[in-house]
């Protein structure tokens, strides 16, 4: 007798019993599969657990390094934005070291993280990986002292963490990292775009609303705006961005007091 006939001959109750029973059989190993997938951040988010820093390469905001060349990095977001996980979460995870805290409606728990954690090939001892909630906005990532993802391990770059390049006269923005921006690239109305923005110590709305305006004035020279000093290095083939643009661009740095922003603007915006 096949089973369509025995299916026939059961009650409802029945029928659902032995159909729920044929689907668990037949996709479980997909669901295992996907399980053991390395996304651990999208995996617990799923199960109803909390947000975990974003899987090495995969986070969703700029990576940031503090003045004591602590840093925060694998920064995660759902229902939350980057400006909160960066400029409100993450300044005050440097003040916390570790401790637990609560900023900007956030509940904010660490676990100490080190040899054989997810992320682990990123820094250099121990770390903290974060997990902040407020209702059902979330936000995680790690924090610690020895970042040395992109650094060839020496611990000596700081390119790992894809904003601040020091020098020895102290420490400039760059552009977001591609797919990376703080903030929402625009377009101007000749047709040039501002994109790849970065922020630190300041807002989204004084870089694309303010320095963003000016830059597309000055079409790559140097200006003063809203109390920001703006310069700009032409950048093209071979270039960090180059990726998404064709032809000459320009990557400007601006900088009042201890606010800064970054961004890249040109005409041939292809991303």
């Amino acid at each position: 007798m096949s089973s369509f006939t025995v299916s026939v001959l059961l009650g409802p109750a029945a029928r659902g019993r032995q159909v729920r029973r044929i689907l668990s059989v037949r996709y479980a190993p997909l669901l295992a599969l996907l399980l053991s997938l390395p996304f651990p951040s999208i995996v617990a988010a799923a199960s109803g657990g909390p947000l975990l820093p974003a899987p090495l390469g995969q986070g969703m905001c700029q990576a940031q390094r503090f003045a004591d060349g602590s840093v925060q990095a694998q920064i995660a977001v759902k229902n939350a934005t980057c400006v909160t996980a960066t400029t409100v979460l993450g300044p005050v995870a440097d003040h916390a070291h570790g401790a637990p805290y609560t900023a900007g409606g956030f509940t904010c728990k660490a676990t100490v993280e080190g040899a054989g954690s997810s992320w682990a090939a990123a820094w250099g001892g121990a770390y903290y990986a974060y997990t902040c909630a407020s209702g059902g906005a979330q936000a995680a990532f790690n924090w610690g002292r020895h970042y040395i993802y992109g650094s060839g391990g020496s611990g000596a770059g700081s390119q790992g963490t894809g904003t601040l390049t020091f020098t020895k006269i102290g420490h400039h923005l760059l552009p977001s990292v591609l797919g990376q921006g703080m903030c929402q690239a625009r377009s101007f109305a000749d047709g040039s775009v501002q994109a790849q923005i970065a922020v630190y110590n300041t807002t989204c709305t004084i870089a694309a609303g303010t320095l963003g305006l000016a830059a597309d004035r000055a079409h790559g020279g140097p200006y003063t705006a809203g109390g920001y000093i703006c310069k700009a290095t032409v950048e093209g083939a071979g270039s960090l961005w180059v990726a998404a643009w064709s032809g000459a661009y320009y990557a400007y740095s601006c900088a009042h007091a201890g606010a800064q922003a970054a961004f890249n603007w040109g005409r041939h915006y292809t991303y």
